[in-house]
């Protein structure tokens, strides 16, 4: 389940009873620690090619339209631009980001392993 910077610090503040200020000093500083443990990578993807992978999901709450059954593609994808407008600040804190769009699983996997190796083993590596 994804949520958005004010939602996680909505449910920091009913948990713990810390000011706003505090909760979001909070998630900040989990940022940091997450950035800090280890190397994110941002799996970028078009709203078009967002809404053709989530289409029939329903597993997504973000993703959900209230009272909705099939929501036209066109409010599919507005949603998804709202969400990406809401988290694209934290999206590009991250220390790689790589397109996916028409890309499947495996090459996209292959194209990740490919970067990493680099990264983490130097441009030569045969591994």
């Amino acid at each position: 389940m994804s949520l958005t910077k004010a939602q996680i610090v909505e449910n920091i503040q009913d948990q713990t009873g810390l000011t706003k200020i505090k909760a979001t000093e909070t998630v900040e500083t989990l940022l940091e620690i997450i950035k800090s443990s280890g190397f994110l990578i941002y799996l970028e993807s078009s709203p078009e090619e967002t809404y053709r992978r989530l289409r029939f999901k329903r597993d997504r709450p973000a993703l959900l339209f209230d009272g909705v059954e099939e929501p036209t593609k066109e409010e599919f994808i507005d949603k998804i631009n709202s969400l990406l407008r809401k988290r694209i600040a934290y999206y590009n804190q991250a220390d790689l980001k790589v397109n996916t769009d028409n890309c499947r699983v495996g090459k996209t996997i292959d194209k990740l392993s490919n970067i990493i190796k680099k990264e983490f083993y130097g441009e030569n590596n045969k591994r």
